[in-house]
């Protein structure tokens, strides 16, 4: 079954709202087996909508919409839906009720606009709203299901959750699509595609897609099929070949985030970190700081960015500045284990660099980092030279070295 996703509003098209309900939405439907084709956004213009809704009914199996199911002048998708399945608006008892309720909880008296919510096209399907007062409208007609739905986010989620994908589930789609991602990280993608093709790897009965991002290249397999043990065979062989060809690039093969396998290896060894952070101006400590239950195994961090700070707070040698600089692999190995002796951690993490736009020379170009990872047996500094701006450069300074203590942790 293929399906389009149709986001409405003008605050949409015009950029002042990110339309993140496509993708919620997008994930449901391919979780049940719904292959999601087209996305589309359209203003709040009902003649572009009915034509938009329109096409989409004569195209796909599933329509879906978001937006323009609320009280005010804007919201004009229910009388847009009346004229598409030739029908009229009519007073929902329940709808009202539970309008009635919500006023009277917030003490508030329902204006004629508000009331207007309980009028809802003849002959749908109501989908419960858990968290509002616009239910969803689902119509299904000739093999068609078209669903409508509110644009708040929250909203819209609980419908899809607790209604539409149920719906859908127990219609039946006859179809099972799995996706597998293989995360990688230390190459770019560039390189992986060019590995690939001189292995001679060509996905078989599936597709390959590559994401990449300052976090790592994720190869994405996505296999479809009558059958999930079928579906899953195809899935296993292609991860397989792929893991012989780039293994020692991956860092997971379930979905989690380089940021989780960090973190998930660091309670798993019982360890404490620490972080002296330079040019990342505190990044690696808030990315190490984003997990639930990080308070148990990272103890403190210290942004040194003027040199005298070095020197006072992590022990770097004046004489170690003055000759080498305060971006060289000597500083960074002194302050990594300045705050190891500092936090008295297990491990500590160590960033300095040139992050730029400003303050580069020929011998030290803007996006040329040190990063450097230390325990009380080892010290690991290595150099790089990023590209992209100020934020670029700091991100994938704070990803690489959170690398670095990955491979360290698992002895590599």
């Amino acid at each position: 079954m293929k399906a389009i996703i149709i986001t409405i509003g003008d605050e949409i098209l015009s950029g002042a709202t990110v339309d993140t309900n496509a993708a919620y939405i997008a994930k449901g439907l391919i979780s049940i087996g719904v292959d999601v084709t087209r996305r589309v956004s359209v203003g709040d213009n009902p003649p572009e909508m009915e034509r938009e809704i329109r096409d989409g009914l004569s195209k796909f199996d599933i329509v879906i919409t978001t937006g323009g199911l609320g009280p005010t002048d804007d919201d004009m998708t229910k009388d847009v839906i009346c004229r598409v399945f030739d029908t009229e608006l009519v007073e929902h008892e329940d709808t009202l009720k539970a309008l009635e309720r919500r006023y009277e909880q917030l003490n508030l008296t329902m204006s004629k606009a508000a009331r207007g919510m309980a009028m809802q096209p003849k002959g749908a399907t109501l989908i419960h709203n858990t968290l509002g007062t616009a239910p969803g409208i689902l119509f299904d007609r000739d093999g068609r299901v078209f669903c409508s739905m509110a644009g708040v986010p929250s909203e819209m989620r609980s419908i899809v959750d607790q209604g539409l994908l149920p719906y859908l589930e127990k219609r039946g789609t006859d179809h099972v699509i799995i996706f597998k991602n293989i995360s990688t990280f230390g190459i770019p993608e560039s390189k992986l595609a060019e590995r690939l093709e001189e292995a001679g790897f060509v996905p078989q009965n599936a597709k390959l897609a590559f994401l990449p991002s300052y976090a790592g290249v994720i190869l994405r397999l996505r296999a479809d099929g009558k059958s999930e043990a079928e579906v899953e065979e195809v899935i296993d062989i292609n991860t397989k070949r792929i893991l012989d060809v780039v293994g020692e690039y991956v860092f997971t093969t379930d979905s989690r985030s380089l940021l989780e396998a960090v973190t998930d290896l660091i309670k798993e060894n019982h360890v404490t970190v620490s972080a002296a952070e330079s040019c990342t101006g505190g990044l690696i400590s808030k990315l190490l700081t984003d997990v639930s239950g990080s308070s148990g195994y990272f103890t403190q961090s210290i942004i040194t960015y003027a040199n005298e700070a070095k020197i006072d707070r992590l022990g770097v040698r004046p004489e170690t500045i003055e000759k080498y600089g305060a971006v060289s692999e000597q500083t960074c190995r002194e302050m990594v284990e300045g705050m190891l002796r500092t936090a008295g951690t297990d491990y500590a993490v160590a960033s300095t660099g040139i992050a730029g736009p400003t303050g580069g020379t020929d011998d030290k170009p803007v996006g040329m980092v040190y990063l450097g990872v230390a325990n009380r047996d080892r010290t690991d500094v290595r150099r790089f030279v990023f590209s992209g701006d100020r934020d670029v450069v700091r991100t994938r300074s704070a990803f690489t070295v959170l690398n670095m203590l990955r491979l360290r942790l698992l002895g590599k």
